[in-house]
Protein backbone atom coordinates (compact mmCIF):
# COMPACT_ATOMS: atom_id res chain seq x y z
CA UNK A 1 0.00 0.00 0.00
CA UNK A 2 1.80 3.40 -0.90
CA UNK A 3 1.23 6.38 1.67
CA UNK A 4 -0.75 9.12 0.80
CA UNK A 5 2.49 11.32 1.86
CA UNK A 6 4.51 9.78 -0.84
CA UNK A 7 1.41 9.72 -3.83
CA UNK A 8 1.48 13.30 -3.59
CA UNK A 9 3.52 14.70 -5.71
CA UNK A 10 3.78 17.45 -3.81
CA UNK A 11 5.27 16.06 -0.42
CA UNK A 12 8.50 14.75 -2.53
CA UNK A 13 9.14 18.46 -3.36
CA UNK A 14 9.30 19.33 0.41
CA UNK A 15 12.25 16.45 0.85
CA UNK A 16 14.22 18.82 -1.43
CA UNK A 17 13.67 21.54 1.15
CA UNK A 18 16.28 21.76 4.34
CA UNK A 19 15.01 19.26 7.11
CA UNK A 20 14.06 21.63 9.84
CA UNK A 21 13.26 20.72 13.89
CA UNK A 22 10.17 22.31 15.01
CA UNK A 23 9.83 19.82 17.91
CA UNK A 24 13.00 19.61 19.51
CA UNK A 25 14.55 16.30 19.88
CA UNK A 26 11.53 13.95 21.06
CA UNK A 27 7.90 12.96 19.63
CA UNK A 28 5.84 13.34 22.57
CA UNK A 29 3.50 10.76 23.11
CA UNK A 30 1.63 12.77 24.90
CA UNK A 31 1.33 16.40 25.61
CA UNK A 32 0.40 16.37 29.28
CA UNK A 33 3.21 18.70 31.34
CA UNK A 34 5.05 16.83 34.03
CA UNK A 35 6.04 18.34 37.81
CA UNK A 36 8.73 16.56 39.55
CA UNK A 37 6.78 18.11 42.69
CA UNK A 38 4.26 20.39 43.83
CA UNK A 39 3.14 21.96 47.11
CA UNK A 40 -0.64 23.93 48.47
CA UNK A 41 -1.06 25.49 50.74
CA UNK A 42 -4.21 26.39 52.90
CA UNK A 43 -4.85 22.63 53.47
CA UNK A 44 -5.05 23.12 57.07
CA UNK A 45 -5.99 25.79 58.56
CA UNK A 46 -4.03 26.45 62.28
CA UNK A 47 -6.33 25.00 64.29
CA UNK A 48 -6.53 21.92 62.27
CA UNK A 49 -3.18 21.26 62.41
CA UNK A 50 -2.71 21.90 65.87
CA UNK A 51 -5.70 18.76 65.98
CA UNK A 52 -3.37 16.82 64.01
CA UNK A 53 -0.09 17.13 66.15
CA UNK A 54 -2.48 16.69 69.51
CA UNK A 55 -3.64 13.18 67.41
CA UNK A 56 -0.31 12.25 66.38
CA UNK A 57 1.09 12.72 70.30
CA UNK A 58 -1.29 11.09 71.92
CA UNK A 59 -0.39 7.68 70.58
CA UNK A 60 2.36 5.54 71.23
CA UNK A 61 5.68 7.27 69.74
CA UNK A 62 8.51 5.26 69.09
CA UNK A 63 11.48 4.83 67.53
CA UNK A 64 11.75 5.28 63.30
CA UNK A 65 12.91 1.92 61.92
CA UNK A 66 14.05 1.38 58.42
CA UNK A 67 13.63 -2.30 56.73
CA UNK A 68 12.76 -2.69 60.71
CA UNK A 69 16.11 -2.10 61.83
CA UNK A 70 15.00 -0.60 64.79
CA UNK A 71 18.50 1.31 66.88
CA UNK A 72 20.67 -0.37 63.67
CA UNK A 73 19.51 2.50 61.59
CA UNK A 74 20.27 5.67 64.10
CA UNK A 75 23.91 6.54 61.39
CA UNK A 76 20.50 7.02 58.82
CA UNK A 77 17.47 8.14 60.11
CA UNK A 78 16.95 10.05 63.79
CA UNK A 79 13.22 10.44 64.70
CA UNK A 80 10.43 9.37 66.28
CA UNK A 81 6.52 8.37 64.89
CA UNK A 82 3.13 7.10 65.78
CA UNK A 83 0.47 6.05 63.25
CA UNK A 84 -3.01 7.63 62.64
CA UNK A 85 -5.52 5.04 61.61
CA UNK A 86 -8.63 6.32 59.74
CA UNK A 87 -11.74 6.05 62.01
CA UNK A 88 -14.44 8.72 63.05
CA UNK A 89 -12.18 11.16 64.68
CA UNK A 90 -9.11 11.20 62.03
CA UNK A 91 -11.33 10.24 58.61
CA UNK A 92 -11.53 14.18 58.13
CA UNK A 93 -7.57 14.00 58.02
CA UNK A 94 -7.79 11.49 55.07
CA UNK A 95 -10.66 12.91 53.30
CA UNK A 96 -8.76 16.21 52.80
CA UNK A 97 -5.64 14.59 51.94
CA UNK A 98 -7.84 12.34 49.61
CA UNK A 99 -9.08 15.69 47.52
CA UNK A 100 -5.62 17.32 47.07
CA UNK A 101 -4.08 14.12 46.03
CA UNK A 102 -6.59 13.55 43.42
CA UNK A 103 -6.06 17.09 42.21
CA UNK A 104 -2.89 17.61 41.84
CA UNK A 105 -2.11 13.11 40.77
CA UNK A 106 -4.68 14.58 37.65
CA UNK A 107 -3.10 18.10 36.72
CA UNK A 108 1.03 17.00 37.33
CA UNK A 109 1.60 13.28 37.27
CA UNK A 110 -1.33 11.26 36.10
CA UNK A 111 -0.33 8.19 38.31
CA UNK A 112 -2.86 5.11 38.53
CA UNK A 113 -4.00 5.66 42.36
CA UNK A 114 -5.86 3.32 44.55
CA UNK A 115 -5.34 3.65 48.25
CA UNK A 116 -3.56 6.02 51.17
CA UNK A 117 -1.79 4.17 53.41
CA UNK A 118 -1.79 4.86 57.07
CA UNK A 119 -0.58 8.35 57.97
CA UNK A 120 2.87 8.43 59.64
CA UNK A 121 3.31 11.66 62.14
CA UNK A 122 7.00 12.41 62.62
CA UNK A 123 8.69 14.17 65.42
CA UNK A 124 12.38 15.11 64.89
CA UNK A 125 14.34 16.93 67.52
CA UNK A 126 17.82 18.61 68.08
CA UNK A 127 18.71 16.90 71.10
CA UNK A 128 20.17 13.88 68.57
CA UNK A 129 20.53 15.74 65.51
CA UNK A 130 17.22 13.89 64.05
CA UNK A 131 17.56 13.65 60.52
CA UNK A 132 16.77 11.19 57.68
CA UNK A 133 19.57 10.98 54.98
CA UNK A 134 19.05 10.51 51.81
CA UNK A 135 16.58 8.08 50.38
CA UNK A 136 13.51 6.75 48.61
CA UNK A 137 10.68 5.58 49.65
CA UNK A 138 10.52 1.56 48.73
CA UNK A 139 8.30 0.05 46.48
CA UNK A 140 7.48 -3.63 47.67
CA UNK A 141 7.55 -5.57 44.20
CA UNK A 142 5.96 -8.62 46.33
CA UNK A 143 2.75 -6.55 46.94
CA UNK A 144 -0.09 -6.33 43.52
CA UNK A 145 0.55 -2.29 44.58
CA UNK A 146 3.32 0.20 45.04
CA UNK A 147 4.01 3.17 46.68
CA UNK A 148 3.76 5.72 43.59
CA UNK A 149 3.07 9.21 45.45
CA UNK A 150 4.91 10.81 48.67
CA UNK A 151 2.86 13.70 50.52
CA UNK A 152 4.54 15.65 53.33
CA UNK A 153 2.57 18.38 55.60
CA UNK A 154 4.65 20.33 57.34
CA UNK A 155 3.19 20.77 60.72
CA UNK A 156 5.27 23.09 62.25
CA UNK A 157 6.25 26.34 62.36
CA UNK A 158 9.38 27.72 61.23
CA UNK A 159 10.17 29.83 63.62
CA UNK A 160 10.12 26.30 66.29
CA UNK A 161 13.30 24.60 64.67
CA UNK A 162 16.41 25.05 62.73
CA UNK A 163 18.03 22.86 60.51
CA UNK A 164 15.37 20.08 59.59
CA UNK A 165 15.00 21.17 55.44
CA UNK A 166 13.07 18.73 52.95
CA UNK A 167 15.28 18.47 49.97
CA UNK A 168 14.48 16.48 46.95
CA UNK A 169 16.97 15.37 44.47
CA UNK A 170 15.20 15.95 40.97
CA UNK A 171 18.46 17.16 39.12
CA UNK A 172 22.42 17.93 40.64
CA UNK A 173 20.90 20.51 42.84
CA UNK A 174 18.90 19.71 45.54
CA UNK A 175 15.33 21.47 45.83
CA UNK A 176 14.97 22.84 49.19
CA UNK A 177 11.21 22.66 49.91
CA UNK A 178 9.67 25.98 51.67
CA UNK A 179 8.97 25.77 55.72
CA UNK A 180 5.77 27.12 55.36
CA UNK A 181 3.47 26.08 58.89
CA UNK A 182 0.95 23.58 57.02
CA UNK A 183 2.39 23.52 53.66
CA UNK A 184 1.66 20.24 51.84
CA UNK A 185 4.33 19.04 48.99
CA UNK A 186 3.96 16.22 46.85
CA UNK A 187 6.52 14.23 44.56
CA UNK A 188 7.15 10.42 43.26
CA UNK A 189 8.07 8.22 45.72
CA UNK A 190 10.98 6.99 43.84
CA UNK A 191 12.59 10.41 44.10
CA UNK A 192 15.50 10.62 46.21
CA UNK A 193 14.91 13.17 49.09
CA UNK A 194 15.75 13.72 52.98
CA UNK A 195 15.21 15.83 55.81
CA UNK A 196 18.21 17.56 57.27
CA UNK A 197 19.40 17.55 61.07
CA UNK A 198 17.23 19.35 63.26
CA UNK A 199 19.93 21.32 64.89
CA UNK A 200 18.09 23.63 66.87
CA UNK A 201 14.21 22.80 68.43
CA UNK A 202 11.62 20.54 66.83
CA UNK A 203 9.84 19.94 64.17
CA UNK A 204 6.74 17.84 63.17
CA UNK A 205 5.90 16.29 60.00
CA UNK A 206 2.61 14.27 58.33
CA UNK A 207 4.52 11.76 55.82
CA UNK A 208 1.50 9.69 53.31
CA UNK A 209 2.48 7.19 50.79
CA UNK A 210 0.02 6.57 48.00
CA UNK A 211 -0.34 3.36 46.59
CA UNK A 212 -1.86 1.93 42.98
CA UNK A 213 -1.18 -1.09 40.67
CA UNK A 214 2.80 -2.03 40.05
CA UNK A 215 4.07 0.52 37.34
CA UNK A 216 4.26 -0.77 33.77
Amino acid sequence: MTSKFFSNKNSFDLLKDPIKNNWGPYWHLTTKDYEPYCWNTGVFNCEEIERIKVIGRRLDMSRAQTGGDGENCLHHRRSFNSWIFPNEHTSWIYERLTAVVQQNNEKFFNFDLSMIENLQFTYYNSKENGCYKSHVDPLNWKNPHNRKLSVVVQLSDPTEYEGGELKLYTSYDPIVIPREKGMVVTFPSYTLHEVTPVTKGERYSLVVWIHGPAFK
